[in-house]
């Protein structure tokens, strides 16, 4: 197969197609290639080049781009399709060199940078515990600020929170067109895991890897079986699904790992090559097409699978021969950062959550002392009954047991604070699961926290026994 690079395109504009000539192409990593410009637009610029006597399509965006010289073209390339002889549209006219340079986000630059950076992010563990949002949030603005375009997720991950998928899609498709993101999945990537492969470009895998099995469940209260979440699986599903397009992967295999009724078929054309289709695509019963996933089953891809339907290629044994793979020169290794941001957010999660069931322990220890200094259970109430007033000795108790049961409570109130601070870390670390869990029951205990205090208050100074709610 052909080594082709391919890298994420910035928007969804048309392609514009350029007048077959001969062209020399420099790149701002300093890369020259030498072949023919075959289409250019403002999202891609698409170039064949002869790479040690093999025609090869490389594309890239247009701000990866320093210079392009129009030359004779090489002897061994192929003629260009008719479709890219034809002139672009008239009203949007291609780029050209000095747009290139200065269209990107980085344009501008003078010189060529020796090295082509990359910056690897450990995505191991659970997702939202180990694998974070806000973690690969943290290592992502390190290499923006590096001017490190090349993103490596090294993956070995069993799934996990799905909000915290759906965080880490949003960053994903929010930093495309900051970063080019290569997946190397070391042994699985299930479940919410999944959205890391679907968002990368190029994707790698070993021979134990295994991706999908991506379907969400949520928890019956009332038998405590885990069902399947229609609403959000829908919804998660979309999600996948369009990132896997974005970055040219097959959409349905994607929705196949979701959806547990979806059904996929892959029928070999003439040609040699797959396509996908949701039913079975043999009217007659007969040609080749095969059942990639059934409908009573979740879709879980072994490596060679990967690599057959061309999702994934294999794994080298050592990422700086990533580089060579995807045609980028000067691949190296940008240190350790992605790993140390990765592992100070979930540092940071475990001690919210070490906190949390302290002070969880702490509130229900507050509760009962409080509930267990009640002055109706800690006074006898003397009076004198032609009147019903209480006796000095039995008002001074009373008072006494009050004030006692007043700062008992007063001290859940206190405790009740502190979990509400709590959720505020939890909230700007992304650890929202940590706070759902505890919302309901510390409501429920503030309400009776607040009813205890104001009851004090109404009887504090009671005179008489009738006075006592």
């Amino acid at each position: 197969m052909r080594s082709i690079r391919r890298i994420l395109l910035a928007s969804a504009a048309v392609l514009l197609a350029i007048p077959a000539r001969a062209d020399t192409i420099t790149l701002r990593t300093g890369a020259t290639y030498e072949g023919r410009l075959v289409e250019q637009s403002r999202s891609l610029v698409v170039f064949d080049a002869l790479i040690h006597g093999i025609q090869q399509r490389l594309e890239f965006r247009p701000y990866e781009v320093r210079t392009i010289v129009r030359g004779p073209v090489p002897a061994g390339l192929d003629e260009p399709s008719e479709a890219a002889e034809s002139p672009g549209p008239a009203d949007d006219p291609a780029p050209g060199p000095d747009q290139l340079q200065d269209g990107g986000p980085h344009g501008g630059d003078d010189e060529a940078d020796e090295q082509t950076e990359y910056l690897r992010i450990p995505a191991r563990g659970p997702v939202g515990e180990t694998l974070t949002a806000a973690g690969v949030r943290d290592a992502l603005d390190y290499a923006e600020r590096r001017d490190i375009r090349h993103i490596v997720f090294q993956i070995d991950s069993p799934g996990g929170l799905v909000y915290e998928a759906v965080a880490l899609a949003a960053l994903l498709e929010e930093r495309r067109d900051d970063f080019t993101f290569h997946a190397v999945v070391e042994k699985e990537a299930l479940s919410a895991a999944t959205v890391l492969v679907a968002s990368s470009r190029h994707v790698y895998v070993t021979d134990q890897a295994r991706v999908g099995a991506a379907v969400s469940f949520g928890r019956d209260v009332s038998s405590g079986s885990a069902e399947v979440d229609q609403k959000l699986n829908s919804a998660w599903s979309a999600q996948l699904q369009t990132l896997a397009s974005t970055n040219d992967h097959e959409p349905l295999l994607f929705r196949a790992m979701v959806v547990p009724e979806a059904m996929v078929y892959a029928e070999t054309l003439p040609d040699g090559a797959t396509v996908f289709h949701p039913d079975d695509p043999r009217r007659d019963g007969t040609g080749s097409a095969t059942l990639v996933d059934g409908p009573s089953t979740i879709l879980t891809l072994t490596a060679d699978e990967m690599i057959r339907y061309g999702i994934a290629r294999a794994a080298p044994d050592d990422l700086d021969a990533l580089g060579s793979l995807a045609g980028i020169p000067g691949w190296a290794d940008a240190g350790n950062f992605g790993a140390r941001a990765m592992t100070r957010v979930a540092e940071q999660r475990a001690r919210i959550e070490r906190e949390y069931a302290r002070l969880s322990r702490e509130l229900n220890a507050s509760i009962d002392r409080a509930k267990k200094a009640d002055p109706r259970t800690q006074v006898d109430l003397v009076y004198y009954p032609e009147t019903g007033v209480l006796t000095p000795e039995t008002r001074s108790r009373w008072q006494k047991a009050c004030r006692a049961a007043h700062g008992a409570w007063s001290t859940v109130r206190i405790n009740l604070d502190k979990l509400d601070r709590l959720d505020q870390q939890a909230v700007r670390s992304g650890a929202l699961h940590l706070r759902t869990n505890q919302s309901d029951w510390i409501e429920d205990a503030r309400k009776t926290c607040r009813e205890h205090m104001d009851w004090i208050r109404a009887n504090t100074n009671a005179r008489t026994i009738d006075e006592i709610s």
